[in-house]
């Protein structure tokens, strides 16, 4: 029995000393395959994808779950040593499918990228768009230097030289980014993209200047809502504050500036006496949003105006009272007594269709323009030829003749930038020449688009009141209300001044 007990505890000790050496061993080769590993430069590399995104993920590119190791925290330290400056920028409607992690970054040549990290099909995958995809980003963080934040609230996004708003949308894998460039006064420079993150593509959908609200997804993740205000100098729009509707499955606008894609207000009640204002109040279905609206009539510029809360359908451009009931006509309509005065539209549309009220009467309606044109039908001749002459590259000079040598062009939206008027000697330049001014690049992309109101003089002068449509680049176009004066010398008529607004 002793013996039997005596061979027990040797079997034992001898399993337990195999496995301690067993053990050891392990460890032993574990440590030498890393220490080979680091001789001999054989460590696991990135792989890169095409397109240029960057797989971390240590298994090829190959499709499968993300492998979490060491060598990706490796990466990660060797980027941020390159790195002058860096900034997180905060994602709304981030999901765990992708993920991502959106930084500004400066490199030490002083350009400016954004690094896109997120997951593709379980991938983990890293992405750089820089200055040349998006010029918004060049010199960002140089720029923000001895910049004023003008913004009255923790929420704004007027912010100058920064990405104010980024969004995911989980559902058709796209990031939405409106970068603020230079400031003007509470409103910023700013430029819109959405990026496919399949892809990666980059695609600009506006650069303009004004003061944006919170951006919100309907609740299918199919459309993209949110209004802003429009800098009073600009003239663009003559409204304060203006909604908008992007398709995220069309890739379109369906909404832009409160005009539908035949260019007509939103709303089918829409009174062209009044101006309205529509500020986003959130989205009540996946079609549908709320809308504070407010009213004022267009003759009277200083006049109250009247606020209500009404549901509007993106589709079908429904618009009732927030009860659901009927919007009724509150303001007055179109067959008020008097009506609202020559010429006193709300605005153009796009294509230079009337929105405007006409020449007053006891109806209200009439052709304002036409009236306008038989008053005066000479001098506004001479201002339509001029808009026609800038736009031909041979017919510049024809134009320039037509302007008095003391010619002054005032535009408020020059202001911002000290420049109070322009002189005809500031544009007296040719398509050809080297020297050709900006203000002459200015005036070429402006067309005449439509006439609002003359007045004739007893001295000889005329005041021409029209809308001049002013391409602001790519896609962008505004209407912008004008107005001219003109003097008749030795029976000639000359332009004398040309400045933003009805004087």
């Amino acid at each position: 029995m002793r013996f039997r007990k005596s061979a027990i505890i040797l079997i034992a000790a001898v399993i337990l000393i195999a496995a301690a050496l067993i053990f050891f061993d392990a460890r032993l080769l574990e440590k030498m395959k890393q220490t080979s590993q680091t001789q001999d430069g054989s460590q696991p590399q990135e792989h890169i994808i095409d397109d240029g995104i960057t797989d971390t993920s240590g298994n090829g590119g190959q499709d499968g779950a993300l492998l979490e190791n060491d060598v990706g925290e490796a990466d990660d330290e060797t980027s941020a040593e390159e790195l002058v400056t860096s900034e997180d920028v905060r994602v709304e409607y981030n999901s765990p499918e992708y993920d991502i992690e959106v930084t500004l970054c400066e490199d030490a040549g002083g350009k400016t990228f954004l690094r896109l990290k997120y997951y593709v099909d379980g991938i983990s995958t890293v992405h750089e768009l820089n200055q040349e995809q998006i010029p918004e980003l060049a010199r960002i963080f140089e720029n923000r230097k001895g910049t004023v934040d003008k913004s009255d609230a923790p929420e704004s996004t007027v912010s100058p030289y920064s990405i104010s708003q980024a969004l995911l949308n989980p559902v058709f894998g796209q990031l939405y980014l409106l970068i603020n460039g230079a400031p003007l006064e509470v409103y910023t420079q700013s430029s819109f993209y959405v990026i496919d993150l399949y892809d990666v593509s980059v695609k600009k959908l506006f650069s303009y200047p004004a003061r944006y609200g919170k951006m919100s997804f309907s609740s299918d993740f199919a459309l993209l809502a949110y209004d802003f205000e429009d800098p009073p100098l600009m003239s663009m729009y003559r409204k304060d504050s203006l909604f908008e509707v992007y398709s995220c499955t069309e890739g379109e606008y369906l909404v832009r500036g409160s005009r539908r894609q035949d260019e007509t207000l939103i709303g089918p009640d829409s009174d062209p006496g009044y101006i309205y204002d529509h500020a986003f109040s959130g989205w009540v279905a996946p079609d549908t949003v709320k809308l504070i609206r407010a009213s004022r009539p267009v003759a009277d510029v200083g006049a109250e105006s009247f606020s209500k809360e009404v549901i509007y359908n993106v589709i079908t451009n429904d618009m009732t009272n927030i009860d659901g009931s009927k919007i009724s006509n509150v303001n007055g309509g179109q067959g008020n007594e008097g009506g609202l005065g020559e010429g006193v539209p709300e605005r153009t549309d796009g294509n230079g269709k009337d929105n405007g009220t006409g020449t007053g009467g006891e109806s209200g309606q009439g052709n304002g323009s036409e009236a306008a044109e038989g008053n005066a039908g000479e001098p506004v001749k001479v201002l339509k030829d001029f808009y026609s002459y800038l736009g031909s590259e041979n017919d510049y000079d024809k134009a320039m003749k037509l302007l008095d040598d003391g010619f002054i062009l005032r535009l408020g939206m020059l202001r911002q930038f000290g420049i109070e008027e322009i002189h005809k000697s500031d544009i007296v330049a040719g398509y050809n020449q080297n020297n050709v001014s900006m203000y002459a690049q200015l005036l070429k992309a402006a067309k005449f688009e439509r006439l609002v109101d003359t007045k004739l003089s007893d001295d000889g002068s005329a005041v021409i009141g029209y809308y001049q449509a002013l391409g602001l680049g790519g896609d962008s176009q505004a209407s912008q209300l004008m107005s001219a004066r003109l003097e008749k010398k030795d029976s000639v008529w000359l332009i004398k001044l040309i400045e933003d607004g009805i004087k």
